[in-house]
Formats: C-alpha cells, structure tokens, sequence
C-alpha cells in the first residue's frame, strides 16, 4: 500500500516548521543573552518579540501547544520587560520550549 500523498507533504512541512520554530528558540536564547548583558537594542527586541509570536503561532498549528504556550510567555516578556519574570526565568522558559519542539 502506498503512502498518502497529501500525508507525506504535510509531514514534510510540519518538519520544516519544527526546523524553523527551533532556529526561533535558538533566536530567542540568543536576543535574552543580549538583553541580560544589556546590549539588546530596540530593534533587536521588537525583532524577537516577532520571532516570539510566530513560534507560538506555528508551533500550536503543528501541534506542538505547550511550545505555543511557552513562546507566548516570551512574547510577553519580551514586549514588556519591566515584568517580575528574570531574564533567567525566561531563558529557562526558552529551553523548555525547545525542548518541547525537539520532541516532535
């Protein structure tokens, strides 16, 4: 019996997005580093802020929710940064939500 086409293509896109929400995370790890040592600049913020909201978007279409979850958090962070949440907390939050991508 052969594969089902439409299947096999979806699954090939649901793999990419899982490549690309991990790029995301690595993104995300890379502007909170820069922002604990205080050398994130605005642009740089708004650009992981972005980086945020399409990792929770795209991993809560390919079924990832709690990842979808996590970069909300950090979305949230990200666009205000005043809140109680550490830049530790939210690092942690960032390898949770890998962590949860590289399950599959």
């Amino acid at each position: 019996m052969s594969e089902d086409p439409f299947a096999a293509v979806l699954a090939r896109i649901a793999g990419e997005a899982r490549q690309t929400n991990l790029r995301r995370a690595d993104h995300l790890e890379e502007a909170l580093s820069r922002l604990s040592e205080g050398r994130l600049d605005e642009e740089g913020r708004q650009r992981a802020v972005r980086a945020a909201h399409q990792l929770a978007g795209s991993a809560g279409t390919f079924g990832h929710q709690r990842a979808g979850e996590l970069a909300r958090r950090i979305e949230q962070f990200l666009a205000a940064p005043q809140q109680p949440t550490t830049v530790a907390e939210a690092l942690a939050v960032v390898a949770e939500c890998r962590s949860e991508l590289a399950q599959g």
